[in-house]
């Protein structure tokens, strides 16, 4: 029940009624039971018999003094006052401070939490679907980078390919001529085959690097094994060239000074010869037979001055050559036709004594003569050969390897653009 406040002077007279207890302990207007006049205030410890009786009943409180309004509301407070007094488990119970606001019991708060969960929910999906996106968008970039780089991988791997290709008549020339034994007409090629190898090194280095390009963009392994094939066919190129060059130039030298030892040991042959036929003339005695012989050891030592030139020539052309032993044996018998020519040249001019000591000089000079040719090797061009092989011998090593290599590398690359070949013959695409 709700009532309005209405000014004193406004309200409509009502009739008397006997106030109750509340209102004789705080009315100071109360009448008495007969309705007479207004009976002056009393304290409120003088009551009467009947408020006693109901004060004794009542529990043991004691009440603040209170003015109410003589209305309606006044009324009900104070009958509301009177049975909270007379049943106090009707009143609200006390609630501690810190129950104020206990987020396990309040159930607005379980409502709130319900509330949310639809929300949280839908939250979570949101963002599930937003990752699989970027995660989804992400992987096809990827994917289409992987794409990209695998296309732009193979068109590097064709050109490097084709740089191969390109360079393989200079590689198999020079594998033909390093196979192939040594003749003086095949100097010229050699000479050629040389001067085109560091273009073609630099044509291999491109496409070394192109192929290695290549499989840095490759992602799969099928893609990086044909990427390192054409990679290893192109190093292995590069090693053949390097170590068939060192074996060609090797070739020239040792070609360059077996001519020119070839012709030495010629006229080193014939001036022995030809100094045996003096021998026998001086030997005759007659004046015209040792005047023969000065002629004929002039000759044989103009023929052993041209071999000593070509000796040298031999040994400029194959410097790692140890021609020690022939180069004593001419130097030996150079001597000892001098002092055939003068011990004849003595006898000529009638001088015996110094034709005597000129003769037992030469006697000493040509057993040294016979003992340097004794160290000379029955095939003289052991010497060249031995050389050569000490020279070639890491080089040839470093060729036969790498051409295996280069071989087994073609078998891929063929495959890959689909030539076919038969082992043992050499292609355009590689060496077999």
């Amino acid at each position: 029940m709700s009532a309005r406040y209405v000014p004193r002077h406004a309200r409509p007279a009502q009739k008397s009624e006997k106030p109750g207890f509340l209102g004789r302990l705080t009315s100071s207007n109360a009448t008495d039971d007969h309705g007479g006049e207004a009976l002056e205030p009393t304290s409120v410890t003088e009551t009467t018999p009947a408020a006693k009786a109901t004060a004794a009943d009542a529990p043991d409180q004691t009440l603040a003094p209170v003015l109410l309004p003589d209305n309606d509301l006044a009324v009900t407070i104070a009958k509301a006052t009177a049975a909270v007094q007379e049943h106090p488990e009707l009143a609200f119970p006390l609630i501690e401070p810190t129950q104020l606001f206990d987020p396990e019991q309040d159930p607005r708060l379980a409502t709130l939490r319900r509330r949310r969960w639809p929300i949280t929910i839908a939250i979570i999906l949101v963002i599930i679907l937003v990752s699989g996106v970027i995660i989804y968008g992400v992987l096809a970039s990827q994917a289409a980078q992987r794409e990209s780089n695998r296309s732009q991988g193979y068109v590097l791997l064709d050109e490097a390919i084709a740089l191969i290709q390109q360079s393989d008549p200079e590689v198999i020339a020079l594998d033909s001529a390093v196979r192939s034994e040594v003749t003086e007409s095949d100097l010229p090629q050699r000479k050629v085959i040389l001067e085109k190898v560091p273009a073609t090194l630099d044509t291999l280095a491109s496409a070394s690097d192109k192929a290695t390009s290549a499989l840095g963009l490759f992602m799969s392994a099928e893609d990086k094994e044909l990427a390192q094939h054409v990679i290893d066919a192109a190093v292995n190129r590069v090693a053949m060239l390097q170590s068939g060059q060192i074996l060609l130039d090797t070739d020239i030298k040792a070609m360059n000074s077996t001519l020119a030892f070839v012709l030495a040991w010629d006229l080193m042959v014939k001036a022995d010869s030809d100094m045996r036929v003096a021998a026998e003339l001086s030997k005759a005695g007659g004046y015209y037979d040792v005047m023969a012989a000065v002629d004929a050891n002039t000759g044989v030592l103009e023929l052993l001055t041209q071999a000593n030139d070509l000796m040298l020539q031999a040994i400029d052309a194959f410097p790692e050559v140890d021609f020690e032993v022939i180069n004593t044996y001419l130097a030996l018998k150079m001597d000892s036709v001098r002092l055939a020519i003068e011990s004849d040249q003595a006898l000529l001019d009638a001088d015996l004594e110094t034709a005597y000591a000129k003769n037992v000089e030469f006697s000493q000079k040509d057993a040294a003569v016979v003992a340097a040719a004794s160290r000379i090797p029955a095939e003289s061009l052991s010497l060249i050969t031995t050389a050569y092989d000490k020279v070639t011998a890491e080089s040839k090593q470093l060729y036969d390897s790498a051409r295996g290599n280069a071989a087994d590398a073609d078998v891929f690359v063929r495959e890959y653009v689909g030539v076919e070949t038969q082992a043992g013959v050499e292609t355009q695409t590689g060496v077999q």
